[in-house]
């Protein structure tokens, strides 16, 4: 579930002295004023949202990570002039995406140029809070050495159909025939090469010499919420001819403790799921915002049911996310099992733009040299 709107409190005194310039403004002149300041604007741990109105506009309300992207009361106030605006308090390392409800009608902020398409939710307006960290290791840099990206069609037979593979290979890889590699096995493949910047991600990390070099194989889905909702014949997929083809194709370590399974929210719940059934062919599990609350949280109580298995596991989550409950849950079941495992929360929310820019911190935990 999401944070109460009443852990947002309005702020009583920020941005006073712009908000009455506001005020005082001719209504021809608002549009020109709000384009110069911009919104939101930012002041110490508040953030003012602005909304254009006219005469005609009725209610405008401020809906998106914050409020589950439903309508939640979080109503903007109008000013004379009809300039709609509301203050809140949020984190100062805190990142948003938003979108206002003007009398019924989902519309970005006009007054806010970071718009966002990142898979979810389509194009949403973006903020990120003064003390938001930005990770430089999803930048390419032009002095670091770069993996190759090989793409392979798989003909399916456990799930018959198409499917491509991108298949990531660490710079040097070619130099060195001698040398196997640990495989990291992403799901939503396609998403984690472009919106996750996975190979640049890697191949700066490499270069620091904070991971070893890894291969990692990123699975397109072909019918996602089918096969990543725990589907028995999804494991299969992978157990009986992805994993044999990567270890029979190129230089991997084929041991359980080499091969990792990576996936964000319903990719984060089946990379548990398999992890657990096939503890024997994979060893460590990386799950950004995972999806544990489906099916009444079944998968929490399988390994809070069941003995626990040889997996090494680090797990994030936003605090804008309504999943965060369910895998605060999970930790608690890790520790009650004696798992080895970390977790980290951010307050962001459930997009690629918050899975991509924390990614680094799980590559360096489970792929430590």
């Amino acid at each position: 579930m999401n944070p109460p709107v009443s852990s947002f409190i309005p702020a009583q005194t920020a941005l006073q002295s712009q908000l009455a310039v506001a005020r005082s403004l001719p209504l021809a002149d608002i549009e020109t004023w709000g384009r110069q300041q911009r919104s939101p604007i930012a002041f110490e741990n508040t953030v003012t949202f602005l909304y254009p109105g006219t005469a005609q506009t009725q209610q405008v309300e401020l809906a998106g990570e914050l409020t589950g992207w439903h309508s939640r009361g979080l109503r903007l106030q109008r000013t004379p002039n009809h300039l709609f605006h509301l203050t809140l308090e949020l984190p100062r390392d805190g990142r948003l995406e938003y979108k206002f409800l003007v009398d019924g009608e989902w519309e970005q902020d006009p007054w806010n140029p970071q718009r966002i398409e990142n898979g979810i939710g389509g194009l949403n307006s973006a903020y990120a809070m003064p003390d938001y960290i930005w990770d430089p290791l999803t930048e390419r840099n032009p002095d670091v050495a770069t993996g190759q990206v090989l793409h392979q069609r798989l003909d399916g037979k456990t799930l018959p159909g198409p499917r491509m593979l991108h298949i990531y290979l660490p710079p040097g890889y070619a130099d060195q025939p001698e040398r196997r590699y640990p495989v990291l096995y992403a799901h939503d493949g396609g998403d984690y090469i472009t919106r996750g910047k996975l190979p640049t991600i890697l191949d700066n990390l490499i270069a620091q010499g904070r991971i070893q070099p890894i291969i990692a194989v990123c699975i397109d889905p072909r019918d996602r919420y089918r096969e990543y909702t725990m589907n028995p014949d999804y494991c299969k997929l992978l157990v009986e001819e992805i994993v044999p083809l990567v270890d029979s194709t190129w230089r991997t370590q084929p041991q359980a403790p080499a091969r990792t399974l990576l996936g964000s929210s319903l990719g984060g719940l089946i990379s548990t799921y398999m992890a657990y059934h096939y503890s024997h062919v994979f060893g460590q599990v990386f799950g950004q915002s995972s999806s544990y609350q489906f099916f009444g949280e079944r998968m929490v109580n399988t390994l809070r049911d069941l003995p626990a298995h040889p997996l090494r596991l680090y797990l994030s989550s936003g605090r804008f996310e309504g999943l965060l409950r369910a895998n605060r849950r999970m930790t608690e079941v890790l520790d009650a099992k004696g798992y080895t495992y970390k977790y980290d929360e951010y307050h962001e929310g459930h997009n690629w733009t918050h899975w991509c820019q924390r990614l680094s911190k799980g590559l360096e935990y489970l792929f430590a040299p």
